[in-house]
């Protein structure tokens, strides 16, 4: 898993004549969406908002979570996108991430049902996998997951983000 940083233009960038080309040589984008410019570096990402403020155009920090792989749910563009790079990302603000913990793997494949309907994203990781959901559904998945005897683990996306 890894954390990146989207600065969100206005749509006026494309108006202002050459305002998307400064900004591109400007600073070190390593993907875009739409008026997306995502960065994994929070000097260039402070210095793109600068200069799109300066121009009165900056619409929003994202924090984002960017896999390679995974499985996206039904809900997958409510919560993220995929970039002009193929990337998938996830605003980390409106998810709660967890991993299942059992022995049973017929519980987990049960739970698993009722899950999908509300996961928003999956992927493995050498430690196993994770789910994403909406962040006000972590009470939901802690009831699902004591239905089926099996423990839900939850990851702590502000404290793992902080470590990059």
């Amino acid at each position: 898993m890894k954390f990146m940083i989207g600065i969100e233009a206005s749509a006026l960038i494309d108006e202002i004549h050459g305002f998307r080309s400064l900004l591109m040589s400007e600073t070190k984008i390593v993907d875009v969406y739409e008026l997306i410019f995502i960065f994994d570096n929070l000097i260039e990402a402070e210095l793109a908002r600068e200069i799109l403020k300066e121009g009165e155009i900056f619409e929003e920090w994202h924090d984002l979570i960017v896999f390679s792989e995974g499985q996206e749910g039904e809900s997958f563009f409510d919560y993220g996108f995929i970039s002009d790079k193929n990337e998938k990302f996830l605003f980390k603000d409106l998810l709660c991430a967890f991993s299942i913990c059992s022995k049973d793997e017929k519980m987990i494949e049960m739970a698993n049902y009722q899950l999908d309907e509300h996961l928003v994203f999956k992927t493995k990781t050498k430690e196993g996998e994770i789910y994403f959901t909406d962040r006000q559904h972590d009470e939901l998945v802690e009831r699902i997951c004591q239905a089926y005897d099996i423990e839900a683990s939850f990851l702590d996306l502000d404290k793992l983000a902080k470590k990059r």
